[in-house]
């Protein structure tokens, strides 16, 4: 979906407050961890904003994928790389939206990794 397609379904679903509350962040509020953004939300609120955006018909899929055309359009990845920490953050306060498949492996990879380290370190 065009950029400029996907911001007239979010104003004509009547999130555009909020959408350009994130749009102002660049969605780093909602998928950079890394970035100063990130702090600007408590993570609730996010998950609060995430499922009304959901509600409202626009899957956390497609604006992931907004954001990642966005971050590509800025003319790099840079801000890619913490969107599989965002998602663990999002998973650790109990919200576990559908994700594209690649970013969905990168999540439970990270978890799968983290409980290892934690059987590890309480096996001594």
């Amino acid at each position: 979906m065009s950029l400029g397609t996907f911001h007239d379904k979010v104003r004509n679903l009547g999130l555009g407050a909020m959408y350009e509350k994130h749009w102002a962040y660049g969605f780093r509020d909602l998928f950079d961890p890394a970035s100063p953004e990130w702090a600007s939300t408590a993570v609730t609120q996010k998950v609060i904003d995430l499922k009304a955006f959901t509600s409202a018909g626009l899957s956390v899929e497609e604006i992931i994928n907004h954001y990642r055309e966005t971050v590509a359009g800025e003319g790099g990845g840079h801000g890619l790389e913490g969107l599989p920490l965002a998602m663990r953050a999002y998973r650790q306060a109990g919200y576990w939206p559908p994700l594209p498949d690649d970013l969905d492996a990168a999540v439970n990879g990270l978890v799968e990794a983290e409980d290892s380290a934690a059987t590890r370190t309480s096996l001594h």
